[in-house]
């Protein structure tokens, strides 16, 4: 049985390859689908999604996986760049304050420079 269903690769045939898929699914219980085969074929040993097509279940996968992005991974952007956006403008009006600090500062020192100008010698 096993020795004329491998190539002389050693790599199994599709003859054999199918005939282990319609045993699996045979003893999996799904005898009237076993028979069938092609594109359209059923993804033995999945379980509960064996009765999908191999088709309907990219176009799942590919919803759910799309779903998360969008509900998932895309509010938690939008979260991290609120926060981010907190940061920024906490950092913008701290650079304010030290500014106005500054100008506070360099105003004295221009009203001393005047007091000296004016003092008489």
């Amino acid at each position: 049985m096993w020795a004329g269903s491998l190539r002389s690769s050693g790599v199994p045939s599709d003859e054999h390859l199918d005939r282990v898929a319609v045993e699996g699914l045979a003893a999996a219980g799904g005898e009237q689908r076993a028979d069938r085969r092609g594109e359209d074929s059923e993804i033995p040993g999945f379980g509960a999604v064996g009765f999908l097509t191999a088709k309907a279940f990219i176009l799942c996968v590919s919803w759910i996986s799309q779903n998360f992005i969008q509900l998932g991974l895309l509010p938690a952007l939008m979260v991290c760049q609120y926060l981010q956006s907190d940061a920024a403008d906490a950092r913008a009006a701290k650079t304010f304050e030290d500014v106005e600090d500054a100008r506070e500062c360099i105003r004295r020192a221009l009203d001393l420079v005047d007091c000296l100008a004016r003092w008489p010698d």
